[in-house]
């Protein structure tokens, strides 16, 4: 770990002001928890490593991990403050996390009309959280998002090729212009990163991807069941 507990604002003696700098911006960063690692693509993405271990019967929510359930998987297909801690925090939560089943890669949201400066910057969380995870022995499987066709450039950056791979499938709409844009990206995915499975939480696919599909119902398809 680099600079362990150091508290930028602390006037230690012995520290210059140049390496005051350069330590408060590794930990705005989190590169003073974890750094060093492999990198893929222009944009430096994190290079996670590929996941093929057996899948748990169940998935339940970052929210609910409190619980104790650890025969179950994690996901963070949520609202993004659910599960920001795993960023702003992460080393607090490794100790829970790390008696699941398995956990998957937090969906940072990522959107079609956002601009690609944050969605690019929502993609490096979730590969920086997935690989610090991974190095600190959380069964992590890594997930894939994307925006519209131009962020295919960059939104598969990262992932590891012959690996179980994570997608979320939430959104229920009629807009065959949003259906078609979803299958692309999956099509992308499975040509460029060649998953053993993919781990499809949410509605099932209404296309039949070139991979084996795992799927686990959301939470919207559950409440239309009661």
């Amino acid at each position: 770990m680099l600079f362990p507990d150091f508290d930028p604002e602390s006037p230690k003696l012995g520290v210059s002001n140049d390496s005051r700098a350069e330590m408060r911006k590794l930990q705005m960063l989190n590169l003073h928890l974890h750094s060093g690692f492999p990198t893929e693509g222009k944009d430096g993405m994190p290079l996670l490593s590929p996941y093929n271990d057996k899948l748990p019967d169940t998935l339940i929510p970052f929210s609910d991990r409190k619980k104790g359930l650890w025969h179950c998987g994690i996901h963070c297909y949520l609202y993004d403050y659910k599960f920001e801690i795993l960023w702003n925090r992460p080393s607090i939560i490794i100790p829970c996390l790390q008696q699941y089943s398995c956990v998957i890669g937090p969906d940072f949201s990522v959107f079609v009309d956002q601009p690609k400066i944050i969605n690019k910057w929502n993609i490096y969380r979730n590969r920086w959280v997935t690989s610090y995870m991974q190095s600190q022995s959380v069964h992590t499987v890594p997930s894939a998002s994307w925006g519209n066709v131009d962020s295919f450039e960059y939104s598969f950056d990262g992932l590891p090729e012959n690996s179980i791979i994570a997608i979320g499938h939430t959104i229920i709409g009629k807009d065959n212009s949003y259906k078609k844009l979803y299958r692309m990206g999956v099509e992308a995915l499975i040509e460029r990163k060649h998953p053993t499975k993919l781990l499809v939480y949410g509605t099932p696919l209404d296309f039949v991807p070139d991979v084996e599909v795992v799927y686990y119902e959301g939470n919207i398809q559950k409440l239309r069941k009661l």
